[in-house]
C-alpha cells in the first residue's frame, strides 16, 4: 500500500526476502512499521523481531504509527523540556484489540537455551505454523547475530535460513541491514549492504531508504 514501490517492485510476493538498508535515522523501522500495519490491514498476520526495541517499547512505536494524526497528544518531559507524541489509554485500547490475533512481537530478552538466530526462526515457524502468519521482519541483522559468530558465515548462513523459512511457508520476509560507510554524494548500490555478499545475492528486493525516498536497486522480478 505504498503505490509507487507497489508498482515497482509488485508487491510482496510468497517466498521472498527483501533486504531494507540505509543510514542511521533515515526512516528504516518506520518504514517497516507501516508495511505491517498495511498488511494487517489487508487481512494478513504478522509478526517482527527487534533487536534494537524490547517488545514493550516496539508495541508503544507501533500504537503511535497506526494512531490518526488528530488523536495523537503531546507531552513535556519535565527533565529534559523536550516534546514527545503520546497516545492515550482509550485508543492504545481500540488499537490493541485491532491487532489482536493478528501482530505477534519476539521478545528479545526470553532467550534460553539455543543462539539468537535459531530462537528468531524457531518463533517465525510457530507463527506460521499455528497462526498463520505471512509477512515477519528483522530488524535488524547483526543484532540478530550471536557474537561468537565468524560474521561472514553467521550472516551467509542467517540469510539462507530465512530465505528457506519464507519459501517454504509461502511468506515474506523483511530484513533490516545497516550500510557500509559511503563518501558524501556517492550513490547507493547493493554491494554497500554491510556484511556478506549472500545476502543480498539471496534477497528479491534490495531497498535502500533515503529519507524522503526508497530506493529500488534490485527487483528480482522487473530488474
Amino acid at each position: 500500500r505504498i503505490p509507487e514501490l507497489d508498482n515497482m517492485i509488485g508487491g510482496l510476493g510468497e517466498g521472498g526476502v527483501t533486504v531494507f538498508s540505509g543510514k542511521r535515522g533515515e526512516g528504516k523501522s518506520t518504514v517497516n512499521g507501516s508495511l505491517l500495519l498495511n498488511a494487517i490491514q489487508q487481512g494478513y498476520n504478522v509478526c517482527a523481531y527487534s533487536g534494537e526495541l524490547s517488545a514493550y517499547k516496539f508495541l508503544e512505536w507501533i500504537l503511535l504509527q497506526a494512531t490518526e494524526a488528530k488523536y495523537i497528544d503531546t507531552k513535556i518531559d519535565i527533565r529534559s523540556g523536550k516534546v514527545y507524541p503520546t497516545v492515550s489509554d482509550e485508543i492504545q485500547q481500540s488499537i490493541k484489540e485491532w491487532i489482536d490475533g493478528k501482530f505477534f512481537l519476539f521478545d528479545n530478552t526470553v532467550i534460553n537455551d539455543c543462539s539468537q538466530q535459531d530462537a528468531i526462526l524457531k518463533v517465525f515457524e510457530i507463527c506460521a505454523k499455528k497462526y498463520g502468519c505471512k509477512l515477519y521482519v528483522v530488524d535488524n541483522l547483526m543484532i540478530a547475530l550471536t557474537s561468537a559468530d565468524e560474521e561472514n558465515k553467521a550472516q551467509a548462513k542467517f540469510a539462507a535460513a530465512l530465505k528457506a523459512f519464507a519459501v517454504k511457508y509461502k511468506v515474506h520476509v523483511i530484513l533490516v541491514a545497516h550500510p557500509r560507510k559511503t563518501k558524501t554524494g556517492e550513490t547507493f548500490s547493493n554491494d554497500d549492504v554491510s556484511g556478506s555478499s549472500a545476502i543480498t545475492n539471496l534477497a528479491d528486493n534490495v531497498i535502500n531508504v533515503e529519507k524522503p525516498n526508497l530506493r529500488v536497486t534490485k527487483n528480482r522480478d522487473f530488474g
